[in-house]
């Protein structure tokens, strides 16, 4: 699974945004492909655009108390985890650094 911590509002999140799905097409076909979830720290219509866009491609959800961004230690945007199988943290940071040598390793 890959979490991406997301702000349409930021930049350098909106920017790399697309590479999900890049990810998506290569490593998320079936029931045992890598499964998306964006997670934006706010409820609100930025939420409910994402939900309505992308809604039939990622798992979408909201942090409106901050209680997953702070249990992630997320000090930035746009943040990744990628968590293994067996539901290990696998591999954390920007999404823009995520190689397809790690995406392979955990799918």
């Amino acid at each position: 699974m890959l979490v991406e911590f997301y702000d349409p509002d930021n930049v350098t999140s909106a920017r790399f945004f697309p590479k999900l799905a890049d990810i998506r097409q290569k490593y998320g076909n079936g029931d045992s492909g890598i499964q998306i979830v964006v997670l934006m720290a706010r409820k609100g219509p930025a939420a409910d655009k994402l939900l309505k866009e992308c809604g039939d491609r990622y798992y979408i959800g909201t942090d409106p108390d901050g209680k997953v961004y702070q249990a992630f230690n997320v000090q930035f945007l746009p943040y990744t985890i990628l968590v293994n199988s067996k539901g290990e943290l696998y591999w954390q940071g920007n999404l823009g650094n995520i190689t397809d040598a790690v995406l392979q390793k955990v799918r």
